[in-house]
């Protein structure tokens, strides 16, 4: 046990010895290993915003998307009312099926 102590002293104090070898070399700021892991810090600050920017991304799409899908489907309902294929709707109507158009359309996204 006693010597398991002294190896493990006699490493640390190397350690330490190679550390203060180091920052006489480089100050902490400029030594290699402060700029690698500043360098990994701000890799994984970027990384963290890549699921938020994804999704403002992804909802900007949807919300373009949705509200096209929206148009083409009204636009849809009023032709086939106007060729006879549906029977008539009044504009409360077509609304209240569009809100539930665009509420589905919320649930799936």
């Amino acid at each position: 046990m006693e010597g398991k102590t002294l190896i493990s002293d006699k490493i640390q104090v190397k350690f330490q010895e190679h550390l203060n070898y180091l920052n006489k070399l480089y100050p902490y700021e400029e030594s290699p290993f402060h700029k690698l892991s500043t360098s990994y810090k701000r890799i994984v600050e970027a990384i963290k915003e890549v699921p938020r920017l994804l999704s403002d991304g992804l909802s900007e799409l949807f919300t373009g998307q949705k509200q096209e899908i929206l148009n083409n489907f009204s636009e849809d309902i009023r032709f086939l009312i106007s060729s006879g294929n549906l029977r008539e709707l009044d504009d409360g109507e077509i609304e209240t099926i569009l809100s539930f158009l665009g509420d589905l359309l919320d649930s799936i996204y």
